[in-house]
């Protein structure tokens, strides 16, 4: 009876040693688990950053935002004989100054400069 009751007991030790091992080796296992899930984020992150189609889309973008149409290729046939950047592009010219600009050379002006004021507004001022 008395043998039984200690094999009983050392049975229920073992157990729990090994409950305790599992649940240990589950914890390790998530925790490399996550560690290798940050790392493979931050390489793609970087390729996204880095990459030559995050170039190019940022290239798109800028071309976007200078052209009249909103387009990010100039001429995609090649029929285009010349392409003049003053027919294509708002730039200030000479007229700004004198009050004979164009609406949208007025625009174009006005967005830059509330960029430009944005940007002060977000800086601190030196002590």
């Amino acid at each position: 009876e008395r043998e039984k009751q200690h094999l009983a007991a050392l049975n229920e030790m073992r157990s729990g040693k090994l409950l305790a091992q599992i649940t240990a080796e589950e914890k390790r296992y998530k925790k490399n688990r996550k560690i290798e899930n940050e790392k493979r984020k931050e390489a793609e992150d970087f390729q996204k950053e880095v990459g030559n189609y995050a170039k190019e889309k940022k290239v798109s973008a800028y071309i976007r935002k200078m052209t009249i149409g909103n387009v990010d290729v100039l001429d995609p046939t090649g029929t285009a004989l010349r392409i003049d950047p003053s027919k294509i592009t708002v730039q200030k010219t000479h007229a700004f100054g004198l009050g004979r600009a164009p609406p949208a050379e007025i625009d174009k002006v006005d967005r830059d400069l509330s960029r430009t004021s944005k940007r002060l507004q977000q800086t601190q001022p030196r002590p």
